[in-house]
């Protein structure tokens, strides 16, 4: 099935615009309006690809709340639902990413909060292809849902126009559109270089980004920096279930300790590849810090649900100096999405907030454990 691989690329920056289900050939369609640009002056094409999924087995829609620190059982999904008829679904256009053969969308099918199937074929189940399309929402507040659609099926046949589209000839439209889109940006800034003085402005500010940010500089490496010598987790009592700190423990030890190995066993990427190497993990772990590092001093709060739970701790967020700013050392308050993954919990998401700025709460009393940070 290495001839469908290449199809969540090219559905990059997409939008889901309509499906249609039909039952009686268990054929799905579903249109996407899509990034394509004419590869000559021979075709007109629109943005509009239909994707057809042959011989399904399986459809369903399914939900999760779209905040990790919302518990599922605080949503009514039924309520929620009750007059929704989703095998025709013609709502809002969505930006939607398109998953194949997953094992992250396939866990995120396995602990969904909530499922609606559409259809499901008596029998074993043997579709070689396993799809999760993921339509983002407009807002991230408490009360958003995460929806997906759920399929497998035997085969994919992309449609335009109402004719078969190769996924050659798609692949060939998809790097036209962004030739066009960096050809419209060269020339905006050629006309910008005609005006003398936006090109002084600049030149100006170019040379000060140079002067202030060195290309070069080991102090500004987070792998040649030394943050403050402290116990990444050292926090007080707390009814918090062992289990569930274990991996945040691991996480922040496998940070300053540079054990990468560590940290990806407590927070995973399902989807690396299988021949990752050690210096791309690092790369990986130190651009999900940028440069900062993380000691949990306390816990906030905490819950468990089924393979689901939250943790929120609070801590000092240590960030390293940069060429116009020293170190700082910020009270933070983290919230950490777990899911229960082969026996064991992980960190499945994490969400950062800092009581000076009112992204997150301000601690009931000064906490004693600031002192050590002043």
């Amino acid at each position: 099935m290495d001839e469908f691989q290449g199809i969540p690329d090219l559905l990059h920056e997409a939008s889901l615009e309509g499906l249609q289900w039909k039952a009686t050939d268990r054929t799905l369609r579903i249109f996407f309006d899509c990034l394509r640009s004419s590869v000559d002056d021979s075709e007109e094409i629109d943005s509009a690809v239909e994707l057809r999924f042959l011989n399904v087995s399986q459809f369903a829609f399914y939900y999760s709340p779209g905040d990790d620190s919302v518990r599922p059982s605080e949503i009514d999904f039924e309520a929620h639902f009750a007059k929704a008829d989703p095998a025709n679904w013609d709502g809002q256009s969505s930006k939607a990413f398109l998953y194949l053969n997953s094992r992250t969308a396939q866990y995120e099918w396995e602990t969904a909060s909530y499922r609606r199937w559409i259809y499901q074929v008596e029998g074993d189940i043997d579709s070689p292809l396993h799809v999760a399309i993921n339509l983002s929402f407009a807002n991230y507040d408490e009360e958003s849902l995460e929806e997906n659609i759920f399929i497998t099926c035997d085969a994919i046949q992309p449609i335009s126009g109402g004719k078969p589209l190769t996924l050659e000839k798609w692949n060939q439209q998809y790097r036209a559109w962004w030739e066009g889109y960096s050809h419209y940006w060269d020339n905006r800034a050629e006309e910008s270089d005609e005006d003398d003085d936006d090109e002084e402005e600049d030149s100006e500010s170019s040379e000060f980004f140079y002067e202030q940010i060195p290309a070069e500089s080991a102090e500004l490496d987070p792998l040649n920096y030394e943050p403050p010598d402290k116990p990444p987790f050292q926090i007080g009592p707390t009814d918090a279930p062992a289990e569930l700190l274990r991996p945040i423990e691991d996480y922040h030890t496998g940070m300053l300790q540079h054990d990468w190995h560590k940290v990806r066993t407590a927070s995973p990427q399902l989807d690396d590849r299988e021949d990752i190497t050690e210096e791309e993990i690092e790369e990986s772990c130190l651009d999900e810090n940028l440069g900062s590092w993380y000691y949990i001093r306390q816990i906030d709060s905490w819950w468990e649900e089924g393979r689901r739970a939250c943790v929120v701790a609070r801590g000092i967020e240590h960030s390293m100096p940069d060429a116009e700013d020293p170190a700082e050392n910020r009270e933070t308050v983290i919230t950490y999405g777990l899911r229960e993954l082969d026996g064991r919990w992980v960190i499945w998401s994490m969400k950062y907030g800092w009581p000076e700025f009112g992204s997150a709460e301000e601690a009931c009393e000064e906490p004693e454990w600031k002192k050590e940070w002043e």
